[in-house]
């Protein structure tokens, strides 16, 4: 799936990648894969890694915002959420809308991959302690990106204790 991902985003470079694209891309991949449709989240994932310009209305966001909240532990996603909150906030008091409107995306989209992983059955009951624990962050960022900081470092505190 991986290769043929690449293969469209070469065919389609210079141009924003929209719901009639995606749509186009699900067929191909099913029917190279004998009928069998992706998942459309597996797909916007794959979309997400390479530099393609993605629209927002498929949940596209912006190319320097790709990678930077990070979920593989809880000290570098402590950095990248702290890292986002001010982005967030820097787009804020610029009153730039779609900026913000896009780290709160680049949030979402590290949600939604603790969320895939939490799906895992095989996941071990400690990864799954963790990355639950991580969840809760990114729900509380994105509830309230400008508490984070000072919860984290309490909530990070209390379970030290």
């Amino acid at each position: 799936m991986r290769s043929l991902v690449a293969e469209f985003v070469a065919r389609c470079a210079g141009t924003e990648i929209g719901q009639e694209a995606l749509e186009t891309l699900c067929k191909q991949i099913a029917a190279q894969r004998g009928g069998v449709v992706p998942s459309r989240p597996a797909v916007l994932e794959l979309l997400l890694a390479t530099d393609a310009e993605l629209s927002r209305s498929i949940g596209g966001f912006a190319l320097d915002l790709r990678g930077r909240v990070q979920i593989g532990d809880a000290d570098s996603a402590e950095a990248s959420l702290i890292e986002m909150t001010g982005e967030y906030a820097h787009a804020r008091l610029a009153s730039d809308s779609a900026r913000a409107a896009d780290c709160r995306r680049a949030v979402q989209h590290g949600q939604q991959r603790l969320r895939f992983l939490l799906g895992r059955p095989n996941l071990s009951a400690e990864k799954r302690r963790e990355k639950s624990e991580l969840r809760e962050w990114f729900r509380v960022w994105l509830d309230a990106p400008e508490l984070f900081p000072d919860w984290v470092f309490l909530r990070r505190r209390n379970a030290a204790n």
